[in-house]
């Protein structure tokens, strides 16, 4: 099954999901998603994680171009559109 992944603002199939390899400017966060029904407005545990990573974005001078709750819900939406309910999310920010 192809998961679908979200890239500036769009839902694309992982095949189609690609970072540079000369992109080294980036952040990461993973957190763990359970208890999640396939289409939770909210998944637990996000906000910690999405703090995290904007203060790690931050540190190397690293901007964010969307809200911390925007973040949030971008990791919901993606986490309900492939139907998630336990497993890993990986947040990847780049300056690219």
């Amino acid at each position: 099954m192809s998961r679908r992944i979200y890239i500036n603002g769009e839902l694309v199939p992982q095949e189609e999901a690609k970072i540079s390899v000369f992109d080294t400017d980036c952040c990461t966060a993973t957190a763990c998603s359970r208890d999640c029904a396939p289409t939770a407005a909210k998944c637990s545990g996000c906000a910690e994680h999405v703090v995290r990573l904007y203060e790690s974005a931050k540190a190397i001078w690293l901007e964010i171009p969307m809200s911390q709750d925007a973040m949030c819900d971008a990791i919901d939406h993606t986490v309900a559109a492939n139907g998630i309910s336990d497993g890993y999310v990986r947040a990847v920010v780049t300056a690219a």
